[in-house]
């Protein structure tokens, strides 16, 4: 079984993106944004955007490589037909458990775990 994000679940078309930030639920934290809107496609899909001026490309692509892998690891606990955005702000910890605290919280928020 492949465990990585297969290319179905990240978000990618400009017009789905616009409509997320347009009609979705919003749940904050002092680091991360999460923007949840529901879809009937049976499957989540997500995307990570850093803020404007958020660091250099390896910080960017570091933060937005740990948010899909707790993502990832936690996909099987979370609700389907979900399109997910998660909006970092530059001041966040670039450490793991710390953000895998965060999106949890948020997660549960959003009330998108499965009980």
């Amino acid at each position: 079984m492949k465990r990585s994000l297969t290319k179905k679940e990240i978000l990618k078309k400009r017009e789905d993106i616009d409509n997320i930030f347009k009609n979705g639920s919003i749940y904050f934290s002092k680091d991360i944004k999460m923007i949840v809107c529901r879809q009937a496609l049976g499957y989540n899909r997500i995307i990570v955007i850093p803020v404007r001026n958020f660091g250099t490309a390896v910080k960017r692509n570091a933060v937005r490589r740990k948010i899909k892998e707790i993502y990832r690891t936690s996909k099987f606990d979370i609700q389907k037909s979900y399109d997910i955005i998660f909006v970092v702000y530059k001041h966040i910890k670039p450490d793991y458990n710390n953000i895998s605290n965060t999106i949890n919280l948020l997660f549960k928020k959003a009330n998108l775990y499965t009980t």
